[in-house]
Protein backbone atom coordinates (compact mmCIF):
# COMPACT_ATOMS: atom_id res chain seq x y z
CA UNK A 1 0.00 0.00 0.00
CA UNK A 2 1.26 3.87 -0.96
CA UNK A 3 1.41 6.27 1.74
CA UNK A 4 -0.72 8.16 -0.89
CA UNK A 5 -3.82 5.44 -0.55
CA UNK A 6 -3.83 6.72 2.79
CA UNK A 7 -4.77 10.43 2.55
CA UNK A 8 -8.28 11.24 3.23
CA UNK A 9 -9.79 14.86 1.60
CA UNK A 10 -12.78 16.27 3.51
CA UNK A 11 -15.65 18.52 1.92
CA UNK A 12 -13.50 21.80 3.64
CA UNK A 13 -9.93 20.04 1.83
CA UNK A 14 -12.08 20.26 -1.47
CA UNK A 15 -13.56 23.68 -0.83
CA UNK A 16 -9.58 25.04 -0.45
CA UNK A 17 -8.18 22.80 -3.53
CA UNK A 18 -11.07 23.57 -5.86
CA UNK A 19 -11.99 26.78 -4.59
CA UNK A 20 -15.58 26.04 -4.30
CA UNK A 21 -18.32 26.84 -1.37
CA UNK A 22 -19.05 24.05 1.10
CA UNK A 23 -22.05 23.02 -0.42
CA UNK A 24 -20.37 22.85 -3.60
CA UNK A 25 -18.13 20.36 -2.29
CA UNK A 26 -21.05 18.31 -0.01
CA UNK A 27 -22.93 18.24 -3.63
CA UNK A 28 -19.63 16.70 -4.78
CA UNK A 29 -19.49 14.10 -2.70
CA UNK A 30 -22.95 13.10 -3.62
CA UNK A 31 -22.53 13.11 -6.99
CA UNK A 32 -23.03 9.65 -8.87
CA UNK A 33 -19.57 8.44 -9.64
CA UNK A 34 -17.64 10.51 -7.19
CA UNK A 35 -15.28 8.10 -4.96
CA UNK A 36 -16.67 8.87 -1.69
CA UNK A 37 -17.00 6.94 1.70
CA UNK A 38 -18.72 8.25 4.49
CA UNK A 39 -17.61 7.35 8.24
CA UNK A 40 -21.04 8.12 10.28
CA UNK A 41 -21.47 11.52 8.93
CA UNK A 42 -18.60 13.01 7.90
CA UNK A 43 -17.73 12.47 3.69
CA UNK A 44 -14.24 11.84 2.74
CA UNK A 45 -12.47 10.70 -0.40
CA UNK A 46 -9.01 9.22 -0.51
CA UNK A 47 -6.38 11.10 -2.41
CA UNK A 48 -5.60 8.39 -4.99
CA UNK A 49 -9.43 8.07 -5.94
CA UNK A 50 -9.43 11.95 -6.44
CA UNK A 51 -6.85 12.02 -8.39
CA UNK A 52 -8.15 8.90 -10.66
CA UNK A 53 -11.42 10.95 -10.86
CA UNK A 54 -10.28 13.96 -12.25
CA UNK A 55 -7.98 12.35 -14.83
CA UNK A 56 -11.05 10.39 -16.03
CA UNK A 57 -12.79 13.51 -16.92
CA UNK A 58 -9.66 15.17 -17.90
CA UNK A 59 -9.66 12.69 -20.29
CA UNK A 60 -13.19 12.42 -21.43
CA UNK A 61 -12.83 16.36 -22.01
CA UNK A 62 -9.92 16.12 -24.58
CA UNK A 63 -10.76 13.61 -26.87
CA UNK A 64 -11.57 14.32 -30.40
Amino acid sequence: MDSRDLVLYTAVDLQRIFGISKDSAYRLFRTSGFPTFRVGRRYYVRRVDLEKWIMARVKKSFMF
